[in-house]
């Protein structure tokens, strides 16, 4: 899977070398949001992001807590609309 053009380009962001694993799987992951009955966001499907991880060639262990932690920045930006 690759990256939006603008994600592909490390100047373009202000990711610190040793996050830009985890911000290259949360791309990966917006086709893997779980959706309330309201429609919106309630999180992540861990079970779908630990194969998107695992075929961007990423280690889920050394991902996942940057994952959560911009899950939930994400499910906060969303819910503050």
């Amino acid at each position: 899977m690759e990256l939006p053009t603008a994600a592909r380009r490390r100047d373009a962001l202000p990711v610190l070398p040793e996050n830009w694993d985890t911000v290259r799987a949360f791309v990966a992951m917006q086709t893997q949001w779980r959706y309330g009955p309201s429609g919106h966001p309630t999180g992540l499907d861990y079970a779908g992001c630990k194969a998107a991880v695992r075929a961007l060639g990423l280690r889920w262990g050394k991902v996942f807590a940057g994952l959560r932690l911009m899950e939930i920045a994400a499910l906060e930006a969303v819910q503050s609309r």
